[in-house]
Order: C-alpha cells, then structure tokens, then sequence
C-alpha cells in the first residue's frame, strides 16, 4: 500500500547509505520533505540529498554524531528551520494554512485610461493639462509573471483573506493597495506591521496583526505621493516636449518631479566645472629634526575662519595664495632651531547617528567608489538574506524601539 507524505518532514538519522538510504528515498517517493544525517561520508550524504531533489522534495544532508543527544537535536533543530511549516512551489510558499507569494517591489504603474489619453501625435498645449478623473493601473512588464501568480493565490477560492507583509511604511502600503486594487479583491485585509527583521519581531508581527483600515492615512499618502508624481510627470513631459517640437519633428523631453531637480543639480556642478579658472598657490611643509628623529609637519594660518558668505569655496587654512609670502615664511623656519610646545584639551562628543540610505551610499562611493546602485543592492541583502541590517530604504537614522533587546543581547 502506498502511503502519501505530502506535506510531511523527515529525519533519517545515519543515511548516507544502505538502510538508511533506502528509508530517506522511501520517504521521499511518497512525498516527504527529508534532512538526513551523516557522521564522515559527506559526499555520500550530498549524493542522497541530491537523490531526494530529483524525486521532487526537499533534501539536506546535515553533518551530526547519532550517538551524541545534543548533536541529534542540533540536526533536529535544523531540519525545522531547512523543512519549515512550508511546502516550495515555483514561485510560493503553501502551508495547510496560509500562502507567502513576494511582490519583488512595485508591479503596477498608473496610466491615463484609454477614453482619456491623448495620443503621441497631438502632444499640445491644447490639450494640457491632463488631469484624468480617476486613474488606471498597468502592469511594469518586466515583472508581469509575478503580478500573474499574485492575481491567481488571490482569487483562489480556499483563500478567505490577505495579509499585507509589505514593507512597513508609504511604498509598501502603495504595493499592496495596487495589487488588491487591480485583483478586485474584497478579502478581508490585515497588515503585518515589521520595524525590524528579528524573531522576536516577526513573531510578535503576526500575533499583533493589525487592521488593514487602519493604515488608510497611510495609503491615502501613498496615492496621493503616486498620482501626483504622475501629473507632473505627465504634464511637464508633454508640455517641454510640445515647446521644443514647435519647429517641426517630435523632440521628446521627459519632466519628472525628482529627475528634473536632480538634472538641474547636475546641470549647474557642469557649469561650475566648464567656468573653472585654476590659479596657483602654495603649501609649506617643513621636515624638522628633535631627540627622537625626524618628523614632517605642515603650516596652515591659525586664524583662518572662513566666512558663511564666501563665495571663494577653495580657501583652506593651509593654502598660500600669494607665492612672496609663501618663500617669506619659507625663509624663516629653513635652518631655524625653534620650540615645540604641545597642547592638549580634553573634549568629548556624542557618538554619530547611524547610517540613513543617503549617508550610506555617500560614504560607500567615497571609499569604495560604490555607486548608489550597488550600495543599496548590497545593503538590501544584507537586511533580507543576512539580516545584519535594519531596513535600508529609510531617510531615519534611529534603531527601532524593538532593537533594544537584541543590541542588549549583542552586548551582554
């Protein structure tokens, strides 16, 4: 009689072969997730696993003494972290009483409905401003699988209601809204509400499941940041592009709420750089011989202080801007005994502030030469695979009020 395991979990103690082999590839015919132990024969043990994963399942191989207790509940306790309550699928997690699909970020973006677009050819200053009286949502392309396989978990019939576990803040709640909103779904919402990646958080989350009424201040600013990102967008694009079209042809110029301050920040350092004059000045270093040998020391005017209004951004304290004074001062320390004294003030300051997204990719490009891209890629997975982050896209500069247990721990 063949017995289904579907869904069940496995330990084989000692399978790396012979019997034991036999029993973890039983377990997994019949549709058993298995974890199987060995003591020395490692690839043996991996070619089991590996046997386990053609069948469909599951396997892991986990190094463990089966006569040592502890070793036996160490591989015990991974086999439930490796197996979980969780059954894979291509693209989710099922267990008997929920499914966990990702979003991978946005996967629906607001366009004008089809009754109100004006076509590219008719870009003109008649037709602005484009103002539709409700907006629609169109999948991004690129991640339109997903969005598919979201709209089809949400729909199913055995689902009553939906979680929102997206992050904790305007964008995750635009996310979620979206996909809800474009799936028609009149599920009951919740929301899990993280502020931190911790165990401890995450249990506490879904044993505090929120309302998802609850976050409509929330969700109303997500829009309202959303749509109005669009009207810009959308009139300053077909209003530039009319304006440079008004000779002949199409000359798109694209307008953005964020784009276009940012090309103007570039567009003026351009300017700064193109009108740059470079003009001559000196630094002095002296080489100086005591008891001790030799040391390099540098001069620099001590009663520097430069003006909030300077304009001349180049001033240092260490710089000579007239080459007479520079050999002047040159000439009255070259070959001169002098006197060192040293002075010391005791001062203290507040530790700094933790990294916000933007301190983070400024200080990783100047020392690594990391652009912003990479340094949000790297810090994303050091919060999502790692967790040795707290969440990364955040302008805050504080820990979550959760953390203080885990830092105390860290410490302890």
């Amino acid at each position: 009689m063949q017995i289904d395991l579907t869904g069940k979990r496995a330990l084989v103690t000692g399978a790396s072969r012979g019997l034991g082999r036999a029993i973890a590839l039983s377990l997994a015919r019949a549709g058993a997730d298995v974890v199987i132990t060995y003591e020395k024969s490692a690839d043996k043990a991996q070619a089991v696993a590996d046997e386990i994963k053609a069948l469909g399942r599951h396997g892991e191989a986990v190094q463990a003494d089966s006569a040592s207790a502890q070793a036996i509940q160490d591989a015990v306790t991974h086999a439930a972290r490796a197996l979980g309550g969780f059954n894979k699928h291509d693209d989710y997690f099922e267990s008997e009483d929920q499914v966990i699909c990702s979003a991978v970020g946005h996967l629906l973006e607001l366009a004008c409905p089809e009754e109100f677009e004006v076509k590219r050819g008719k870009w003109s200053f008649a037709h602005l401003p484009v103002i539709p009286p409700h907006f629609a949502l169109n999948p991004i392309e690129k991640s339109a699988p997903r969005l598919k396989v979201l709209l089809k978990l949400i729909k199913r019939k055995d689902v009553s209601g939906l979680i929102n576990a997206c992050d904790a803040g305007r964008e995750g709640e635009l996310i979620f809204n979206y996909i809800a909103q474009h799936a028609k779904s009149g599920k009951a919402v919740q929301r899990l509400w993280l502020q931190s990646m911790t165990q401890q958080a995450i249990k506490d989350g879904f044993a505090q499941l929120r309302d998802g009424a609850e976050m409509k201040g929330l969700a109303d600013a997500a829009v309202c940041r959303s749509e109005s990102d669009w009207l810009v967008g959308i009139n300053g694009t077909r209003a530039m592009t009319a304006f440079n079209s008004k000779t002949g042809g199409f000359h798109l110029t694209t307008v953005g709420r964020v784009q276009t301050p940012t090309l103007a920040l570039l567009v003026e350092r351009e300017d700064k750089i193109r009108r740059f004059k470079p003009r001559p000045y000196w630094e002095l270093e002296g080489v100086f011989s005591c008891a001790a040998g030799e040391y390099r020391g540098k001069w620099f005017d001590e009663n520097f202080a430069k003006g909030k209004g300077e304009e001349d951004e180049h001033l240092r304290a260490d710089r000579l801007w007239d080459e007479a004074r520079a050999k002047a001062l040159q000439g009255k320390c070259t070959s001169k005994p002098g006197l060192v004294t040293e002075e010391a003030k005791p001062s203290s300051q507040l530790s700094p502030l933790l990294y916000d997204l933007t301190s983070l990719q400024r200080e990783a490009n100047g020392k690594f030469g990391f652009s912003a891209k990479t340094t949000l890629s790297l810090a994303q997975s050091l919060y999502e695979k790692h967790k040795a982050l707290t969440y990364p896209r955040t302008d805050s500069r504080h820990l979550p009020e959760d953390y203080l247990s885990e830092i105390g721990r860290a410490h302890v």
